[in-house]
């Protein structure tokens, strides 16, 4: 803060007094005029303040009166952090999520909250530095969506909070791999007899069942899933369960269901026996 004062009686002092603080300085005057400086304010610093002159003539002193007054006000600063998603935007059902919220500051010591936009979930943690790792161990439907976080920090006994960062987003999903059906018995099989397919699937999504289906015909059969898979069995086939046949695996995880894509198909052919009894007429 600067005061000067319009006088020929040069040589004095200015006095800078705060008005309701304790913060008071007196410098001499470099002509009519002196600056101020506090080099690092805090809270206590903040208010109105007034300058005076005092000089000396003949022998005696005179004071001039207080200066209109100035005000100062002291507050924190805390810039907008950053949220950062370092896993996939897409993720799958019980997999983990982690987000990364970070902050250029000088003031150290507070806590970061990540806040879902339009959900419930919400975590405060103690910053590590200027930043700090979110994570979701397992994920599901219900995490899915937009995130923001925020910097709380208390200095001098205030309380402070940054603006939000801007919002990352990721979505959660369950992606069942393409199954694989096989042909257990052979290609080539006798009206009669029995015919197996097995069905397998690489999936943690257990507890789902298994369609096999064939391709030009009618024959349907689902079957719950043992573990990761499941055997067809067709005790005596005819003409009509010849040719090929898929398979689909469909579960249903936090009450929504789900369906892979379809096998490779696999085929077998029916052929018939023909016994031929010749006679003597």
């Amino acid at each position: 803060m600067s005061c000067s004062i319009s006088t020929q009686y040069l040589g004095g002092t200015f006095t800078l007094q705060q008005l309701s603080g304790s913060y008071r300085e007196t410098k001499a005057a470099s002509g009519t005029s002196a600056v101020f400086t506090i080099r690092q304010v805090d809270f206590t610093h903040g208010g109105s303040y007034y300058c005076q002159y005092q000089t000396r003539v003949s022998g005696r002193d005179f004071t001039s009166s207080h200066s209109d007054s100035v005000s100062l006000s002291v507050h924190v600063t805390l810039p907008k952090p950053v949220l950062t998603l370092p896993t996939e935007r897409n993720s799958s059902w019980g997999q983990q999520v982690q987000m990364n919220c970070s902050i250029s500051t000088q003031y150290l010591g507070g806590t970061f909250t990540l806040q879902q936009l339009s959900g419930s979930y919400r975590e405060t943690k103690a910053a590590s530095g200027t930043s700090t790792v979110f994570t979701i161990r397992q994920v599901d439907f219900a995490h899915g969506g937009s995130y923001y976080c925020q910097y709380q920090t208390r200095v001098s006994g205030r309380n402070f909070t940054s603006s939000r960062s801007d919002s990352v987003s990721f979505f959660v999903q369950v992606t069942l791999p393409k199954p694989v059906l096989t042909l257990r018995t052979e290609r080539v099989s006798s009206w009669g007899q029995q015919v197996q397919m097995s069905c397998f699937i690489s999936t943690q999504y257990l507890g789902g069942t298994f369609t096999l289906q064939q391709l030009s015909g009618s024959y349907r059969e689902r079957k719950a899933a043992s573990g990761t898979s499941a055997v067809f069995t067709i005790r005596q086939v005819d003409f009509a369960h010849g040719g090929s046949y898929y398979c689909q695996y469909q579960t249903r995880v936090s009450g929504r269901d789900f369906s892979s894509s379809r096998s490779d198909s696999v085929s077998f052919s029916v052929q018939g026996e023909m016994l031929m009894n010749c006679g003597h007429l």
